[in-house]
């Protein structure tokens, strides 16, 4: 099931907000993480599965960003991490789609998709 509650980001870390609008109008919200050094122009967009939100995947994000340098986007589908809307198939595909767009279009670079459990799914 969705987990309703808004994430928090600590203060003692710096992220971009990622605010995108999927085809159907939904506002979905979630993090960039920049990359740094020689990771800075590869951008990982990651979307979770079906039990928690970004929150949860905060600190596995900062390692992947400390160990590869690499960007992080995550974010949270509709239903998820205080974002409105009820998840189905569609919905999905259609936040994944336009959190990919917002990742070309302000992050440029490189981008590779991850997915965890229905979130493989849709990265797929």
């Amino acid at each position: 099931m969705p987990f309703g509650g808004v994430p928090r980001l600590p203060q003692d870390i710096r992220a971009q907000k990622v605010a995108v609008v999927a085809s159907d109008g939904l506002l979905t919200e979630g993090w960039h993480l920049k990359g740094e050094g020689q990771g800075e122009k590869v951008t990982l967009v990651m979307f979770h599965g079906n039990a928690g939100n970004r929150g949860h995947r905060l600190p596995w994000a900062m390692a992947i960003r400390k160990a590869f340098g690499v960007g992080v986007v995550l974010t949270d589908p509709r239903g998820y991490g205080g974002n409105e809307g009820l998840p189905d198939e569609e919905g999905l595909y259609k936040d994944a789609e336009a959190c990919l767009q917002w990742t070309r279009e302000v992050v440029g670079g490189k981008i590779v998709l991850y997915g965890e459990s229905i979130g493989g799914g849709v990265m797929e």
